[in-house]
């Protein structure tokens, strides 16, 4: 079979699917066997309306190998960012639901936004480990954001709940899992698993940020949480937190709970680097060995030696003066973003005069054509 390459888009006619869950299904039925020579699946996410993701997914029913893996990843223009959770981009959602459950072997996501919201005293997780029989699961440059967290029941970025789990993620963030003083509410949770790595990752605004435990995490960061790391940690090596832990602690500027010295706009989820952070070259290079990291969560190449956290600091030099490349970002990409939205709104128009009607557009009044 080779590559199968397949698109999804929530408008529900551009994709070969409207969901991640419909791709699966799908994709189930056209080769469920990867195992062969030179197989492997890959389902590409995008948002050409902006809609979210609402349907959750479960990946279960292929037969996998190391290089023949199922990978869901965002598409170019809707990949996560360092600058914030974005509804204008491809995202996955659910309310009191898991998003995304794992339960094969050789599975990656790459550069999904998360949004979780937990009502009453619910429990739920935007991606979750369980019946795995051996793993290489990878999460990477992922968004994980807690929308709205109530009650006292569980909410969570990531969860393993499986002694054969082999997780491993970089440059993924996660913002916000907390409800109160209710300690169930945490940014990851690795309550069962083989072996866990995680490399320049970040957690804030949890309860527990890193939690239940791993084999290593290294050049990552966890701040304005109750407790910052959890569980019994091989390794915490080149990290930066509020309570200085592990080996070879970087310790940033921390002006304030939301470290504002250090991050352009941690309370408002813009976990972008700023240049006066000693967070700026204190991690370590290629902690991994494998280059896991590199390029950085806003696809920028990691230079010597590397940030600690999902973002590497890139300036250029104008004028005399040194300018910060996400910080021009943050001010162009609304723009760019009211420019894209057109755009989409056009492409909208032409697909609905090719299917002969019109569509309301910008307050033009709509209509069947003659």
């Amino acid at each position: 079979m080779a590559e199968r390459a397949v698109t999804v888009d929530t408008d529900g006619t551009t994709g070969d699917y409207a969901s991640v869950q419909a791709a699966i299904t799908g994709e189930l039925v056209v080769e469920s066997d990867l195992s062969g020579t030179g197989d492997f699946l890959t389902i590409t996410c995008q948002a050409t309306t902006d809609a979210a993701d609402t349907t959750a997914a479960t990946v279960n029913g292929f037969t996998t190998a190391a290089a023949n893996y199922v990978s869901i990843e965002a598409g170019a223009s809707d990949r996560a960012r360092s600058t914030g959770y974005v509804t204008s981009k491809f995202r996955m959602t659910q309310s009191d639901t898991i998003i995304m459950a794992v339960q094969d072997n050789h599975v990656r996501v790459d550069g999904i936004q998360f949004g979780l919201t937990i009502t009453a005293n619910n429990t739920a997780y935007c991606y979750n480990v369980t019946a795995v029989a051996t793993g290489d699961l990878r999460a990477s440059n992922c968004y994980f954001e807690a929308v709205s967290m109530a009650g006292t029941g569980q909410g969570m970025g990531v969860r393993t709940a499986d002694a054969d789990a082999d997780l491993t993620m970089w440059n993924c963030i996660f913002n916000n899992f907390l409800s109160g003083a209710d300690t169930a509410f945490r940014a990851t949770f690795f309550s069962a698993k083989d072996t866990v790595f995680l490399y320049n990752c970040l957690a804030y605004g949890c309860y527990h940020g890193f939690s239940g435990g791993g084999n290593g995490i290294h050049n990552s960061v966890s701040f304005n949480n109750t407790n910052d790391f959890d569980g019994t940690w091989t390794t915490i090596d080149f990290c930066a937190s509020d309570d200085n832990d592990g080996t070879n602690n970087v310790a940033g500027n921390e002006a304030d709970a939301d470290w504002t010295t250090d991050f352009n706009d941690a309370a408002n989820g813009d976990f972008t680097l700023l240049t006066g952070s000693p967070l700026k070259g204190g991690g370590t290079d290629d902690p991994s060995g494998s280059g896991f990291g590199d390029p950085d969560i806003n696809g920028d190449s990691r230079t010597s030696t590397w940030d600690v956290g999902p973002d590497e600091f890139i300036a250029v030099a104008a004028t005399g003066q040194a300018f910060r490349l996400r910080a021009i970002e943050k001010y162009f990409m609304p723009i760019f973003d009211n420019i894209t939205g057109k755009i989409k709104e056009i492409g909208q128009y032409i697909r609905g005069m090719i299917k002969g009607k019109k569509r309301i557009v910008g307050g033009q009044c709509a209509g069947s054509l003659s």
